[in-house]
């Protein structure tokens, strides 16, 4: 299901973001890390991604099955999680077709960038909590919260946004991890063949601390203000738009409270009614520290400024409230399970009856959230459900490469690129006399048409907006004026017009030649061809 929900949408040009992944990626090992940097990201990611794609080839469903790979691995451990955790297969599927169909998880699950393989370290961690708490064995549980601190580490690295709601987890985990290890019978004394986990933890901690406070680290984040345009937050009220709370979380924690209440007034026992209730707290743990993650973010964006209030910035949280959403699910079941209704003399009865319990709920509550999201309506027109990006950019270079001359191509012809990224913003203000663009920055703006999606034609860096100080830079460098000029640009309509008449303002007052433009692309990656007569 997991795998049916995102293959649709793995075909569809590479958006501006996946682009830089992609051109990451192309480039040579030695140039990974600050290819990354320079794109606001940690590197880990990326030394990844270069090795797929030199395996697996570039083209977009190759580069993007490496996320839907870490998208399927996300929904079979918290499948398993949940299922141990619960004794239940049903609450375990019901958390694995959570992540399958939510229209969220579909579009960071089948991203190019680091957010699947943050949501995977994020269900890793909860399956290694999960496990450590019902561990007996001590050697066994060390183990255990070695892969938890890896795999929270592993989630920080690949993206230090995961901070905020991976940090409160591991604090609480570590808490009831500590108030769960009542088995005195089962502990021995420490032996260095013990201590071995710890050591290991420790040195994950130690190398975890020393990558993510190191120079990488500060070059790549060093520019984030750049982002507060898109990633600020003025009101409380946004918090309820962090996620589908109201599908993912409300009404399955109401039909599960529901449905444990009448078990619980039913008649269940009273031992295993203790046992149902600390089970219940149990659950509510990820859930809490996803909130505790998302309200950080919050108060962080519109206290204090800091750029972060996006859904792709706290992704983590996601599997964390999954796995609390199908664990009441399965405290509900199991309280059922103790009613008087479910007799213990005809087992076999009582499991078909508990079966089928369990299907109607699973079911409707998977139903519903297909419902609400939207999804089930795209189905019922007759086609499957996709996340678009809506970016074309492969079909705007194939316009390009359409144009080019047979036997010279690029000739007569220049591409100026506008890829919307927020590092060109510089070029609002006047251009600083005998300062040219660094040379590593204007590689990077130039990444749309460098990377898997690539044009012959020579490259110039422009911006809609730019001051006309670098607008009259750009023209003046040319030894004559061009043949074609392919302006291609991230932005408005009315902007790239507006850009025309600048353009064509400064050509006339040069040279008598006429500009002519045609327009081959007008949505939000716009391509106009502009010509000289």
């Amino acid at each position: 299901m997991t795998l049916c929900f995102r293959w649709a949408s793995c075909g569809e040009s590479l958006w501006v973001d996946e682009l830089h992944s992609a051109w990451v990626a192309v480039g040579p090992l030695s140039e990974v890390t600050a290819r990354a940097a320079i794109g606001n990201q940690q590197p880990s990611y990326f030394l990844g991604l270069w090795a797929w794609l030199h395996v697996f080839g570039e083209s977009e469903i190759a580069l993007r099955l490496s996320s839907v790979l870490a998208s399927v691995l996300t929904s079979v451990l918290l499948a398993i999680s949940v299922a141990r955790t619960t004794r239940s297969f049903a609450t375990g599927l019901l958390a694995g077709s959570f992540l399958a169909i939510d229209k969220d998880a579909i579009f960071f699950g089948c991203e190019l960038r680091p957010y699947a393989w943050v949501m995977l370290c994020a269900a890793v961690a909860l399956l290694c909590w999960s496990s450590g708490l019902q561990c007996r064995c001590r050697a066994a549980r060390q183990w255990w919260w070695f892969g938890l601190v890896s795999s929270v580490c592993a989630a920080v690295l690949l993206h230090p946004t995961s901070l905020p709601v991976m940090g409160p987890f591991f604090i609480l985990s570590l808490i009831s991890g500590r108030l769960a290890a009542t088995h005195p019978a089962s502990e021995a004394q420490a032996t260095a063949a013990s201590r071995l986990p710890l050591i290991c933890t420790l040195a994950v901690l130690v190398a975890s601390v020393v990558c993510f406070g190191g120079a990488t680290m500060q070059q790549a984040w060093s520019h984030r203000q750049r982002w507060s345009g898109f990633a600020s937050a003025d009101s409380w009220s946004q918090w309820l738009q962090a996620w589908h709370w109201q599908s993912m979380v409300v009404t399955p924690a109401v039909i599960s409270l529901l449905v444990g209440a009448i078990g619980w007034r039913l008649g269940a026992r009273s031992s295993t009614h203790r046992v149902s209730w600390q089970t219940l707290l149990v659950s509510l743990l990820p859930l809490v520290s996803a909130a505790i993650g998302i309200t950080a973010i919050l108060i962080a964006a519109k206290d204090y400024g800091v750029p972060l209030w996006q859904k792709r910035y706290f992704v983590a949280a996601f599997p964390l409230i999954i796995w609390t959403t199908a664990a009441l699910f399965g405290w509900a079941i199991k309280l059922m399970a103790t009613v008087a209704v479910f007799d213990p003399h005809q087992a076999k009865r009582s499991a078909w009856r508990l079966g089928l319990l369990s299907a109607v709920l699973v079911g409707g509550v998977c139903g519903k959230t297909l419902v609400d999201q939207g999804l089930m309506a795209q189905i019922r027109q007759g086609y499957w459900p996709q996340q678009q990006r809506g970016e074309p950019w492969r079909q705007a270079v194939s316009i390009i490469d359409e144009h080019a001359p047979p036997a010279q191509p690029g000739s007569g012809a220049v591409i100026w690129i506008d890829g919307g990224l927020i590092e060109s913003q510089f070029m609002r203000e006047p251009q600083p006399q005998n300062s040219p663009m660094p040379q590593a920055l204007e590689q990077y703006l130039k990444l749309p048409v460098t990377g898997i999606y690539r044009v012959q034609e020579p490259i110039e860096v422009f911006n809609v907006y730019e001051h006309e100080s670098w607008l009259k830079s750009r023209w003046n460098r040319q030894e004559s004026p061009p043949k074609r000029i392919w302006l291609l640009a991230r932005c408005s309509v009315d902007g790239v017009q507006q850009y025309i008449g600048r353009l064509k303002r400064l050509a006339l007052s040069q040279t008598p030649r006429e500009m002519l433009s045609t327009w081959h692309q007008d949505k939000r990656v716009i391509l106009v061809e502009l010509t000289f007569q």
